[in-house]
């Protein structure tokens, strides 16, 4: 099984954690990591995680390491999003608070791939009730969100979708 770790290296190079430091150790072969830094000199880690594949597929866990490499929430990550079927295509931007705004495309539904978002405080609780809010939810397929700020504390989000049909280039809402 695959794990994940992480290093900090200098600006010349030089690996300042050693060989690193371990994020996640759960088997099951975590995939598909976004990473941002926070405004504490630490980094916040989000990733597709199979540990609960028999109920839901692949599901969201995120973590946050601060600047001497060790994680600082929950051992192996908390869950982000355990919904039925699979979340993927994760994005994460910081919040300029510590924490991060993370968007990804889900599955949940069962019928088409749709677009959710979540920030996460700097204390690794959520800000929006649930698991997230839907930024898109059609019966068509939207997928593989962006993230940018606002200059304003919030978030800008843009997405593929297919909502118009599966015409060329795709139609981007934001």
């Amino acid at each position: 099984d695959y794990e994940i770790k992480a290093n900090r290296l200098d600006s010349l190079g030089n690996n300042l954690w050693g060989t690193g430091n371990f994020v996640c150790q759960q088997s099951g072969n975590p995939s598909d990591m976004a990473v941002c830094t926070t405004t504490d000199n630490g980094f916040i880690m989000v990733w597709g995680d199979p540990r609960n594949a028999i109920v839901s597929e692949t599901d969201l866990y995120i973590q946050k390491v601060n600047s001497s490499g060790s994680a600082i929430w929950q051992t192996n990550g908390i869950p982000l999003c355990t919904k039925r079927f699979s979340q993927q295509y994760q994005k994460a931007m910081p919040d300029n608070n510590g924490g991060a705004y993370v968007a990804w495309t889900d599955r949940r539904d069962s019928i088409s791939n749709d677009i959710y978002l979540q920030r996460v405080r700097a204390n690794g609780t959520f800000a929006m009730v649930d698991t997230a809010v839907a930024l898109s939810h059609d019966d068509f397929e939207q997928y593989r969100s962006e993230l940018a700020p606002d200059m304003k504390g919030g978030v800008i989000v843009a997405w593929y979708d297919f909502r118009n049909g599966p015409s060329y280039p795709f139609d981007i809402d934001i």
